[in-house]
């Protein structure tokens, strides 16, 4: 099961034509939403009026409908935190970050302004739906490669100058992907001579920089479960002839410094994800069965949707 397949592509496509399909449909039962006696104006984050309480339980039941989606869809990841942040913004409402994946916290993070949002459109819901497969492919590359080192199948390069420089690239930046690649080496040839190549989740949680219980998840039937991935062939955007050897370079790029320096859409592990992402995009529009290309400025009330029954 990977989030490369066509199958998880088509399942994550259905559930997200379902919420939006219901994306204007209030809640079966009301959640209550906490009222605010004082006079004066409420805390930030509490309703004051019954329109506001709402309009909250709306954006609730919404929000709940899209990490649903997306938990349903990765079962065999550990599962995400999500976490509501400020992001970065240019030229009035353009908007530069959608969201982010955090490994070291395992958390999805996504742009505050529209999780709290009333009044989507169309294009705008494709594109965060879109973002949360992307970065959940992050959380699989992560994965992928602790699953890797789990069970001793990555291919570790040697010591030698050069093989370290051909795997670094050319880049101006190369002798510092080298030394980070050099570094990360030489953490597991020294496990290995004290024998601890049979990671524990702290081990392994401390040397890729994720949390103990991810680590856990990793370690859990690695060997199995990272043949059942190598197993499902190398897709034709992959840089490497092999899964096995693609995940190396996603560890070596990951854990060198060299993707600090690499543009954003030359990087191996971006390209992968706008890979998985674009026709993720397509399908969730073939399902809907509108295209965000001419309808993307619409909302779900827009007679174009009328076409999806509602409860």
């Amino acid at each position: 099961m990977s989030l490369q397949t066509h199958g998880r592509m088509s399942y994550f496509a259905h559930l997200i034509r379902e919420v939006w399909r219901e994306w204007d449909t209030p809640p079966a039962q009301a959640t209550p939403v906490p009222q605010h006696a004082a006079p004066g104006a409420p805390p930030p984050g509490l309703a004051a009026t019954p329109e506001e309480r709402r309009q909250t339980r709306l954006n609730n039941k919404r929000t709940d409908g899209l990490k649903n989606a997306l938990r349903l869809v990765t079962p065999f990841l550990p599962q995400f935190n999500f976490a509501p942040v400020a992001m970065r913004w240019q030229n009035r409402n353009r908007v530069i970050e959608w969201g982010a994946f955090e490994r070291d916290t395992w958390t999805m993070k996504v742009n505050s302004h529209f999780w709290r949002q009333d009044d989507w459109i169309y294009g705008e819901f494709l594109e965060i739906c879109s973002m949360l497969y992307h970065e959940a492919r992050h959380a699989e590359q992560f994965f992928r490669i602790a699953q890797g080192v789990a069970c001793n199948q990555l291919e570790f390069p040697s010591q030698g100058n050069a093989t370290l420089q051909t795997l670094a690239g050319n880049a101006p930046a190369a002798q510092g992907q080298v030394n980070g690649v050099r570094n990360l080496v030489d953490r597991f040839q020294a496990m290995a001579r004290q024998g601890q190549r049979r990671f524990t989740p702290g081990t392994l949680g401390s040397l890729l920089g994720i949390p103990n219980n991810v680590a856990q998840a990793a370690i859990n039937n690695a060997g199995g479960n990272f043949d059942a991935y190598r197993q499902l062939g190398a897709p034709a955007w992959f840089n490497q002839r092999t899964p096995t050897q693609e995940v190396s370079r996603w560890m070596l790029l990951a854990y060198g410094s060299r993707r600090t320096t690499l543009d954003y859409l030359q990087d191996p592990m971006e390209i992968d994800a706008f890979a998985i992402e674009r026709p993720v995009s397509n399908m969730i529009q073939a399902m809907i069965g509108v295209s965000g290309y001419t309808h993307g400025n619409r909302n779900r009330s827009d007679p174009v949707f009328a076409h999806l029954p509602t409860n």
